[in-house]
């Protein structure tokens, strides 16, 4: 057996998640000199930059190992009696999209976790029967216990619809009428253009109480902070994928055929 060289192993890692890195870097940097920047604040602020960055990745990550089982789940929804899911090859694409990885799908998972977050703080308000703020979601330099595992569960669930979504478009899965043969695209425009819809509405919704200076403020803190994570996240499926194709595509019960696809072609 052949052995790899690590460095031809560990360069092109660094070179996917450079921007990441990047953000995290500047992130620290002003951390470290502007006052409550980040949620905190001076040289205290580089470690506690590097460890949300951690926690974060590693709450956006954890569900990826229950997507074999959430495939499994959703085939019945998607395999009906007169549609089918099937990979049509030539829209397949395993190959890494540097625009997706490092602009589109971050800005997706910041977006759907801001709608998320509101949806979260209207059942809150509902619940405790007084107008909670937006900024309950947004972290400060003290631990609370709350808003530590409202965060987590707000992310997690990001995650896991997006994780669903990017395999579908990834591995060129569509659904096919049995008869008529249209052909229906569930992931693509379905993925890129929710998140972003329903971001945009979170935002207003989640800081309109606030001052506009300051709702700018807290939209700023939050995507410097989402930002890299979720660049980790969308690396971390884009490798897992491309060594589960197979395992996945079984769980799903995807016909492979190959198909001319009509550039008319439905969405849902």
């Amino acid at each position: 057996m052949v052995k790899v060289p690590s460095r031809k192993l560990i360069k092109p890692f660094f070179q996917e998640i450079w921007p990441s890195l990047a953000v995290l870097s500047v992130t620290a940097g002003i951390a470290s000199l502007v006052t409550e920047f980040t949620f905190v604040s001076g040289i205290k602020a580089l470690w506690k930059v590097l460890f949300r960055f951690l926690r974060l990745t590693l709450v956006l990550a954890i569900p990826i190992l229950l997507l074999p089982s959430m495939c499994s789940r959703m085939k019945g929804i998607f395999n009906t009696k007169y549609r089918r899911l099937m990979q049509i090859q030539e829209e397949a694409g395993l190959n890494l999209d540097q625009f997706q990885v490092w602009f589109l799908r971050p800005l997706q998972g910041i977006g759907l976790s801001m709608f998320i977050a509101t949806k979260f703080v209207g059942v809150l308000q509902l619940y405790l029967g007084t107008p909670i703020p937006g900024r309950v979601i947004v972290p400060t330099g003290e631990f609370n216990l709350v808003r530590f595992l409202s965060t987590n569960s707000i992310l997690f669930l990001t995650s896991l619809f997006l994780l669903f979504l990017w395999t579908i478009d990834d591995l060129g899965i569509r659904q096919v009428n049995k008869k008529s043969g249209e052909v229906k695209m569930i992931g693509r425009y379905v993925g890129v253009l929710l998140p972003i819809i329903f971001g945009f509405y979170g935002v207003f919704a989640l800081f309109g109480a606030s001052a506009r200076s300051l709702a700018i403020w807290y939209i700023v803190q939050m995507a410097l902070v989402l930002y890299s994570p979720f660049v980790m996240l969308a690396i971390v499926h884009f490798r897992y994928l491309r060594s589960r194709e197979a395992y996945l595509m079984e769980k799903l019960e995807v016909a492979k055929q190959t198909l001319a696809v009509d550039p008319q072609e439905g969405m849902i």
